[in-house]
């Protein structure tokens, strides 16, 4: 089952083997979720040489949505093809990242939710967990990267549905009270990047 982001524009595929049959004409269906029933789209499917590409978007909070096409004469239904299935994800709401004990959130839409520049944490010398990034919502759409950085070095990445990535690590052994950045990003599609840093003084 394909992954699109909400407000993306999804194609689909049609086949249509031989000649339709007088005054009959090919009819998109779609169900919305799972209490709705099929309602015709509005979208024409116009053939040409057997094959049309019909384009699908979903402007709502997301979801799987189902897609079939009828062969339609006089509002009967002569044939109907198999169900396409697409999960509508929305666009992630932000990024986090954490320490096994604190944590620092970016809002890609609220601008008073930032820790762009920085929030503060702490933790002593050598201290470990398992340190992780992560998209606001889940499953985050294809396209979009979520990547995790500690002292400027790329510790893991993804562009998995999940929009998570993490590993176990430890700060460094300090002598004196030394600030670490822990840094989650999210990347969108057109390579936008928005970062949630958590400024971590780690004490000896």
């Amino acid at each position: 089952m394909p992954y699109t982001e909400t407000k993306a524009t999804a194609e689909l595929s049609v086949a249509y083997a031989g000649s339709l049959p007088r005054g009959a004409k090919l009819q998109l269906l779609v169900k919305a979720n799972s209490i709705s029933p099929y309602k015709p789209s509005r979208t024409p499917v116009r053939l040409s040489g057997g094959r049309a590409k019909v384009h699908v978007t979903e402007r709502g909070i997301g979801g799987p949505v189902l897609y079939k096409v009828a062969v339609v004469s006089s509002r009967r239904q002569l044939s109907v093809s198999k169900t396409v299935t697409i999960y509508w994800a929305q666009p992630p709401g932000g990024v986090f990242v954490e320490d096994g004990g604190e944590h620092a959130y970016t809002s890609l839409t609220v601008p008073s939710e930032s820790c762009e520049s920085g929030c503060k944490g702490s933790a002593n010398s050598e201290q470990g967990g398992f340190f992780s990034a992560f998209a606001g919502n889940s499953p985050m759409p294809a396209g979009w990267t979520v990547t995790m950085l500690l002292s400027g070095q790329v510790e893991c990445t993804t562009k998995d549905i999940e929009g998570r990535c993490g590993v176990e690590l430890a700060f460094p052994a300090v002598t004196a009270a030394t600030v670490v950045p822990l840094v989650g990003e999210v990347t969108s599609p057109t390579g936008k990047v928005t970062k949630a840093t958590l400024l971590v003084t780690v004490f000896p």
